[in-house]
């Protein structure tokens, strides 16, 4: 038995393989606003470097209704005079203060594509869940979900291409640990 359980997901692009380099930046994201509450809405990111299948890095950004669309391409937070790490920054939390990662851990991060000559760029993010003191209210939440990512010439670049926004929805369950027996 372990002390927490992690909830996480692999998201990333589909692509030609060799279209980036190694040392390309891959910085995909995704924003969830509860459907039933506007004002809930947060962003998951992740970086990756292309060529470097171990190495990762996870963002948390807090937002509200008005500010859900602080990643998406076309918002004034997002500009070429920036690094990818620039970005957004005055909604993206500290790392000490938030429990998401990204990790090579639990997922194939480089991995064959449906399409011929293509690969899939992934990116794996967990948020820790501790088994006590877990709170039932943050489950059994249907999200709005937008996906996108932005891809840089190497770390230091400040100008970017985009990856178009794609939506969909997203149901957060209830642990089984949280079913009882009766």
């Amino acid at each position: 038995m372990t002390a927490s359980d992690f909830w996480g997901w692999t998201f990333g692009l589909d692509m030609p393989e060799g279209i980036v380099g190694d040392n390309y930046v891959i910085y995909m994201w995704a924003t969830l606003t509860n459907q039933d509450d506007a004002e809930e809405v947060f962003t998951i990111a992740c970086k990756r470097t292309v060529g470097d299948d171990t190495t990762f890095q996870a963002d948390y950004y807090t937002q509200g209704s008005t500010t859900n669309e602080v990643l998406f391409p076309d918002n004034a937070e997002v500009t070429p005079d920036k690094t990818w790490s620039a970005q957004a920054v005055d909604y993206k939390e500290e790392d000490d203060d938030h429990k998401w990662t990204a990790t090579s851990d639990h997922s194939t991060l480089v991995g064959d594509s449906a399409t011929a000559e293509n690969k899939i760029y992934g990116c794996y993010v967990a948020m820790e869940m501790s088994k006590i003191g877990r709170n039932p209210a943050d489950f059994d939440k249907t999200y709005d979900v937008s996906f996108g990512a932005r891809i840089y010439s190497d770390d230091a670049a400040t100008t970017f291409d985009t990856i178009p926004t794609q939506t969909t929805s997203f149901f957060f369950p209830l642990p089984e640990e949280y079913y009882v027996e009766k």
